[in-house]
């Protein structure tokens, strides 16, 4: 790979800013991310397309999160002139760099028996190198547009770019590659996080990135009743495995029951099945999630501490989803959700001290009072997480909890956020949830119950998605 030549001042300007603000934020909770703290900037050095999406992801971040900057409105727009440039460079680059490696392939099948075995080997070495790089080089870009358009509000161009990635990614996993394996596992932990992120925002939509049969599913397991030691040496481990087993969650909670024999569906009791091998693994998550942060916990930086109780809420939230999944053919449901009142209130409490002590939030005191954080809100600058974290725990909590009290709570706490997260924006989900908690007190009824944040600010709130062009 050939270094690049040297950048304008423009162009140093608006990559410091990725480097120096739009990437931290980026990185949400997981602040020692992989993707954004090596595998981009490292791209950036030699590879003109990442350069270009990093810039007008950096370019639209400014905007979208910050206003633009100085300048007023004129200044504005055009800074998204620019933004909208640098999309199409990038774009352009990953064709003419589609086009350049068809041409380098044909060019060296047209010397045909002029090769010796071993230059033939290591034409072919070279080829899979370059192959492996154009997948990398393609993905970031993709995980770059898909952030991109998130900011923008285009979340149908998103969710599309963001299926056309998974699908290269599949593609990808099927080859053997040698040298890379690093990029590889950097990216597919980054698509399984948008993966389930696009789930959970659609409700309805089937992770990808898990073994779509019973028995795949639950491969960890022999069949047998024994419990399976977990045990981890980092924070990231721990999200690592966490994330293992709520993608296998969201995948459960889109079954549809059938009563065929078809392979690829499930019974009724076949889900039930799954649903308390779930469980089991997220207890021994959890005890050995325990040990971990006993062993650990003086030695935290507090950006580890954040992430500490990231996790343990996303624990919260997902075992207390499987539960009231679980429960959902119950006799009396509401009964059900009343009785799980502690565990919406310990959800709220997490979420509170996480805003709270966030970068975003840290000149806010206390968050006690709606009308005190709306006013401090336009004072702020807005932030922009690719991760999900706060916010769909939110909405989970202000949607199903059972106590109008507890759900009004979590949509006040919505309210006052001041920061996006991925497909999530606390806006609109506090729209959605306080439009639902008018009409139905007792909780969400009908055919809408099922449907995603798309559907549901549509029918509740009168909006939707804004429209844009695809380019992934």
């Amino acid at each position: 790979m050939n270094a690049r030549p040297p950048r304008s001042e423009p162009t140093n300007r608006t990559f410091d800013y990725f480097l120096s603000h739009a990437s931290l934020s980026l990185m949400g909770f997981n602040h020692r991310s992989e993707f954004w703290s090596r595998l981009v900037p490292m791209l950036c050095e030699t590879q003109d397309a990442v350069l270009r999406g990093v810039l007008a992801l950096s370019k639209g971040f400014e905007v979208g999160c910050c206003g633009g900057g100085v300048g007023g409105l004129g200044r504005e727009r055009e800074e998204n002139l620019v933004c909208l440039r640098q999309y199409n460079k990038a774009i352009r680059a990953l064709c003419e760099r589609g086009v350049e490696g068809k041409r380098k392939r044909m060019g060296r099948a047209g010397m045909g028996s002029t090769f010796s075995q071993q230059e033939e080997f290591r034409d072919h070495q070279e080829r899979r190198q370059i192959t492996d790089l154009q997948y990398i080089i393609t993905l970031t870009c993709c995980v770059l547009f898909i952030c991109l358009e998130n900011i923008i509000g285009n979340y149908d161009i998103a969710l599309q770019h963001l299926e056309n990635g998974l699908k290269l990614l599949r593609e990808w996993m099927l080859l053997a590659v040698r040298g890379v394996e690093s990029e590889r596992a950097v990216l597919v932990d980054v698509f399984r996080r948008l993966d389930m992120q696009a789930t959970a925002f659609l409700n309805s939509r089937k992770p990808e990135m898990v073994i779509s049969n019973s028995t795949g599913i639950m491969a960890d397991h022999d069949g047998q009743d024994e419990k399976i030691q977990m045990k981890f040496n980092t924070l990231e481990e721990a999200m690592f495995a966490l994330e293992d087993v709520e993608i296998r969650l969201f995948y459960a909670l889109t079954i549809t029951i059938t009563n065929t024999n078809a392979s690829s569906q499930y019974s009724a009791k076949q889900k039930q099945q799954l649903l308390s091998y779930i469980a089991t693994r997220f207890g021994e998550w959890k005890e050995a999630f325990d040990g971990f942060s006993n062993r650990v916990r003086k030695d935290m930086m507090s950006k580890d501490l954040r992430l500490s109780l990231i996790l343990g809420l996303h624990y919260q939230t997902t075992t207390l989803m499987l539960a009231v999944n679980a429960n959902s053919s119950g006799s009396d449901d509401n009964t059900f959700r009343l009785s799980q009142t502690p565990s919406f209130t310990k959800i709220l409490q997490l979420c509170r001290t996480l805003i709270n002590t966030s970068s975003s939030s840290s000149s806010s005191s206390s968050l006690s009072s709606t009308q005190q954080q709306q006013g401090q809100k336009q004072e702020q600058k807005q932030t922009f997480s690719a991760d999900m974290g706060v916010i769909p725990c939110l909405y989970f909590t202000a949607m199903n909890a059972a106590d109008i009290f507890v759900r009004q709570e979590a949509i006040d706490l919505l309210r006052g956020m001041i920061g996006r997260e991925g497909f999530w924006d606390p806006g609109t989900v506090a729209n959605i949830a306080e439009a639902v908690l008018r009409l139905y007190p007792q909780g969400v009824e009908g055919v809408y119950a099922e449907e995603g944040i798309l559907v549901l600010e549509r029918v509740y709130c009168g909006g939707g998605a804004s429209g844009g062009v695809s380019c992934c």
